[in-house]
């Protein structure tokens, strides 16, 4: 037994698919014809997520407050930091959302939230960073700036912070 394959063109001599043919081709080339631009799936997503991405930061932008927004404006992604090592991303990082062992650590003993020994405020990231009386001297020494955007946000010199934390002897305690 034997097999045998012929090629045959698909539309040759058919006259409904030459017809479609030939409409088609006239389609292609009549200057009226309106053309769609389909869209890659690549595109698709890239368009999704910048939906998204804009949809997030509307509500973001509305939330007044929200201890984050003081350092971050919008959902934008931030630049990438060159930290020298992962320890100091980690406190860069805990300092941006505002839990530290200093000020957080109260939740995991179940106490009190601690109150500065100074101020007699509750002791937060933005209160030892911008306004404690404390470490004033070590802030100026170290050039920290006084508002959180500037300090700790996006363009923050980490550098500086990192010798603050350390200056004022909480570098292992974030």
């Amino acid at each position: 037994m034997s097999t045998i394959f012929w090629w045959t063109p698909g539309h040759c001599n058919i006259v409904g698919n030459e017809e479609a043919d030939k409409a088609a081709r006239n389609a292609v080339s009549n200057p009226n014809t309106l053309t769609l631009a389909l869209m890659s799936p690549v595109d698709i997503f890239r368009n999704v997520d910048k939906y998204c991405i804009q949809l997030w930061d509307s509500d973001w932008r509305q939330v007044t407050d929200n201890k984050l927004r003081e350092i971050k404006y919008s959902v934008e992604p931030w630049p990438k930091h060159n930290f020298s090592n992962r320890k100091e991303e980690i406190i860069i990082n805990r300092l941006r959302i505002g839990h530290t062992r200093v000020t957080h650590d109260y939740l995991m003993k179940k106490t009190e939230p601690p109150l500065c020994r100074s101020c007699n405020l509750p002791n937060s990231v933005k209160h030892i960073l911008t306004h404690c009386q404390i470490f004033s001297e070590a802030r100026n020494e170290c050039e920290i700036p006084d508002n959180l955007y500037e300090a700790i946000g996006p363009h923050a010199d980490t550098q500086k912070i990192i010798s603050f934390k350390k200056k004022i002897e909480m570098f292992n305690l974030i």
